[in-house]
């Protein structure tokens, strides 16, 4: 279980924009790169929610494997789900329940990140 110095929105937000890096990386790695918005401090969820959703619509079109595929989908479904989490917590009442989902979600989006990275690396 994640730390309560994990729990809060500051650190939440930043695991969500750092995982937001990778994805980004990830996608320009790919065979048909996936252009998304560069992470910047100034970055909002109105470029990047959009950004993701494409990717995730569009990721059976990459020649990879299937597995591949569903690392990249599951890395992105998975990182827009720990953003409307945040955006709960955000408009309503402090939940830390709620807080620890995000931290579940970034936890799935990230192994599935470290799985495509693993498959993008051997592509050399």
């Amino acid at each position: 279980m994640a730390d309560s110095g994990d729990l809060s929105i500051e650190a939440i937000a930043h695991k969500i924009a750092t995982q937001y890096a990778v994805l980004a990386a990830s996608c320009d790695m790919l065979p048909i790169p996936i252009a998304i918005p560069e992470p910047t401090e100034t970055l909002s969820n109105r470029d990047t929610v959009p950004a993701v959703r494409r990717v995730a619509e569009i990721v059976d079109g990459q020649p990879v494997p299937e597995e591949v595929q569903a690392h990249l989908f599951t890395a992105a479904i998975f990182w827009l789900t720990a953003m409307d989490l945040l955006g709960i917590l955000v408009s309503n009442q402090w939940n830390e329940i709620r807080g620890f989902q995000v931290l579940a979600a970034l936890d799935v989006s990230g192994s599935a990140l470290a799985d495509l990275g693993t498959w993008l690396l051997g592509q050399d």
